[in-house]
């Protein structure tokens, strides 16, 4: 199908490293791996680039000058980790929906039990599902709830740098939001993370 087509444009980082191969992996262990490694890398990537920034007294540079190399190279961290969540968003907000779908087995000679649509091993009323309840809680709420916000906030917080030709971080601002903006028109910059 067409999706299949364009899955390896998706990173799902468990399925990139098998590590089903060196010890097993429940569903909870790839939703724990799809949601957290993003985070670490992301957070690590912003970290730095923030050292980068504060390392020394930013200098004074002409506008047409190059800017100095470690505020780029801060500049490209901030970029990559924002570029990563972009790409990670659908796979891992899938897998956290996928927590929540049960399938009830309550058909004429059966007990109605539920169990995990993904893995049937999971029984949804067990003990281990209701354990990992509050982890998918709080990772809806920052993944298919909190990454669309960031964004738009991200958006709102810098539309008078890429909506103001004048402005000094024009082009800057512009290449950093382009994925997100291009393709609307200056009204409707936000438009894309309410799309997501």
């Amino acid at each position: 199908s067409i999706l299949n087509a364009f899955r390896f444009l998706q990173l799902d980082l468990p399925n990139l490293v098998p590590l089903s191969c060196l010890f097993p992996m429940s569903f909870f262990h790839k939703l724990m791996l799809r949601t957290l490694i993003p985070v670490l890398i992301c957070g690590s990537l912003v970290g730095v680039g923030r050292l980068l920034r504060r390392w020394r007294p930013p200098q004074t540079v002409a506008p047409d000058h190059p800017l100095p190399l470690r505020r780029f190279v801060a500049q490209l961290f901030s970029a990559a980790a924002f570029y990563l969540i972009f790409l990670v968003y659908p796979t891992t907000s899938a897998s956290i929906f996928q927590f929540f779908v049960c399938d009830a087995f309550d058909e004429p000679g059966e007990n109605g039990q539920r169990f995990l649509r993904t893995d049937f091993s999971i029984d949804c009323d067990g003990q281990d599902w209701w354990d990992w309840m509050p982890y998918s809680v709080l990772m809806f709420l920052l993944y298919p709830f909190g990454v669309p916000l960031i964004f738009l906030g991200l958006l709102r917080k810098n539309k008078h740098q890429f909506l103001d030709r004048n402005h000094p971080n024009h082009k800057a601002s512009r290449s950093k939001y382009g994925f997100l903006i291009d393709d609307y028109s200056d009204n409707c910059y936000y438009w894309e993370p309410l799309e997501l």
